[in-house]
């Protein structure tokens, strides 16, 4: 489900870098067309992470799975930039390259504080979060 939704996402984002002369609004001088980009990609890196299963997945390193999805977002941001050079009315820019890389990176960064990497599950199990608003405990725990 979770790899849909990336696709979708993906197709969403080809299908806004086809629109020819788009207008963002404009806030003051804040880099609105930066903070979008940044944004999007952000939402990339993290559906793809779900996607790859990065929370609490056996076999592989949580962090590894992260920067896959960190690069495989960045990666599309390049490609995306490459597409619009072919839209008229539209100018790849390697400032929106690197708004979608840092987004990217922070939704990874953000989504680790709240799923740190798991320890290695015993053979045969999945660790599993919690749910939320119950703590983990070690074994005794505060009763």
């Amino acid at each position: 489900m979770a790899g849909g939704l990336a696709v979708i996402w993906a197709g969403a984002i080809w299908a806004a870098s086809s629109v020819s002369n788009p207008t963002l609004p404009t806030i003051g001088s804040l880099p609105v067309d930066k903070i979008a980009h940044a944004a999007i990609f952000g939402i990339l890196a993290w559906l793809l992470l779900v996607a790859f299963g990065a929370f609490g997945t056996p076999g592989r390193s949580a962090w590894t799975v992260r920067m896959v999805a960190v690069l495989v977002a960045a990666a599309y941001g390049v490609i995306d930039e490459v597409h619009q050079s072919f839209v008229p009315g539209r100018m790849p820019s390697v400032g929106d390259v690197l708004a979608d890389g840092l987004g990217a990176l922070l939704a990874v960064l953000l989504s680790s504080t709240r799923h740190g990497p798991h320890p290695a599950p015993r053979e045969g199990k999945v660790a599993e979060d919690p749910p939320v608003g119950v703590r983990r405990t070690g074994g005794g725990g505060d009763r």
